[in-house]
């Protein structure tokens, strides 16, 4: 698992560097909150949230998911999916399953909108105004917004 995260935050150290040097821009929504007014795939929005010394949101509890889901809704943006910071760990060396990035812990609560795919490896919420941010699998490679908190 430590080979896995190690790898994962090297690659978006990498993918921060690489960029034109424009930042996305964010908008802080709440004091422990920031959300992104434009899209991005799952590794630019991981790394985003750390050139801010933030994480991509986690929801490692119920209480968390209301939270969240409030800021949300008291910001007006209730209506958009957002990239969290859970990924599907599936390596030879390692027991496949879905872990927060920034601690390596395994999901131990969950909001599953339904079953989620083992093909598909990012972690997105759906917008909490239809779906009560119910989360969903998704390929790293679609483009949603995301939003990041304090470490």
């Amino acid at each position: 698992m430590i080979k896995s995260l190690c790898f994962f935050i090297l690659v978006a150290g990498v993918v921060s560097n690489e960029t034109t040097g424009e930042s996305m821009d964010v908008i802080r929504i709440d004091e422990d909150y920031i959300v992104s007014i434009s899209t991005a795939r799952y590794i630019q929005a991981f790394a985003t949230c750390k050139l801010y010394g933030k994480t991509l949101v986690t929801e490692r509890n119920e209480a968390e998911t209301l939270k969240f889901n409030n800021v949300l809704n008291d910001a007006g943006l209730s209506g958009r999916s957002y990239w969290l910071g859970g990924i599907y760990q599936r390596d030879v060396e390692f027991t496949p399953e879905w872990i927060w990035l920034d601690s390596g812990v395994v999901f131990n609560y969950t909001n599953w909108y339904s079953t989620p795919s083992t093909s598909d490896y990012c972690l997105r919420k759906y917008p909490s105004a239809t779906y009560s941010g119910k989360w969903v699998a998704d390929s790293c490679a679609s483009e949603y917004y995301f939003a990041c908190k304090n470490i």
